[in-house]
């Protein structure tokens, strides 16, 4: 997997001396591959949160909900889940045509699972 942080995540790590603690964290919790238990856990979901932003690169994040399930796991590396028409300002569906790049939270009110991906597929 790339790196995950970029030259302002790492100055900053440098300046407060975290580096070591952010390179563990991302060893021991960052994977890429969905897992068993990641899948029942997004699969039990009934609400999500998806950070998208646009081709200038403005985000937004929207919440997105439904019965438990709405969310599917497809396989190790693809997550599926309805694009409501909603407000009909198609902001989400939008900004993922322009830039694919999209993070997920999952809240469990008890563990949180945060996943941060790019978009393959059409709409």
């Amino acid at each position: 997997m790339a790196d995950p942080f970029d030259e302002g995540s790492r100055s900053l790590q440098e300046r407060f001396g975290t580096t070591a603690l952010a390179d563990r964290i991302d060893s021991v919790l960052v994977q890429d591959t969905i897992s068993t238990d990641d899948r029942a856990f997004l699969e039990a979901r009934d609400m999500s949160f998806l950070a998208t932003a646009d081709g200038a690169g403005r985000p937004t994040c929207s919440y997105k909900s439904g019965e438990p399930g709405f969310v599917r796991v497809l396989d190790e590396r693809t997550v599926a889940f309805p694009s409501y028409d909603g407000n009909g300002m198609c902001l989400s569906a939008g900004n993922v045509l322009v830039n694919p790049e999209v993070g997920m939270l999952f809240p469990g009110f008890r563990t949180w699972r945060h996943f941060s991906c790019g978009v393959r597929g059409g709409l």
